[in-house]
């Protein structure tokens, strides 16, 4: 589990905005905000759904399909793309 610093900086350090990740995944973009800055805890609905995709919360049922990492604006290497 990560803080909504260390997400933040996940992402700045992947090269991908807030919007981006937030369209590629679905989320409403004022809530990965939210999450991001500790405005909200993310503990209902899609805000909670976010903060597991995030890495903020843990998954309730074991890994989530939203644990695997964000592509947008990543290429995916050989390997990766056969096991798709």
């Amino acid at each position: 589990m990560r803080s909504p610093a260390d997400a933040r900086e996940w992402l700045r350090s992947h090269n991908v905005t807030i919007t981006e990740w937030s369209r590629a995944r679905g989320f409403p973009r004022e809530v990965v905000y939210a999450l991001l800055s500790g405005r909200i805890k993310g503990s209902l609905g899609k805000s909670r759904e976010a903060a597991v995709a995030l890495g903020i919360a843990v998954p309730p049922y074991g890994p989530s399909p939203l644990d695997e990492p964000c592509r947008v604006g990543l290429k995916l290497n050989e390997t990766e793309a056969a096991a798709k």
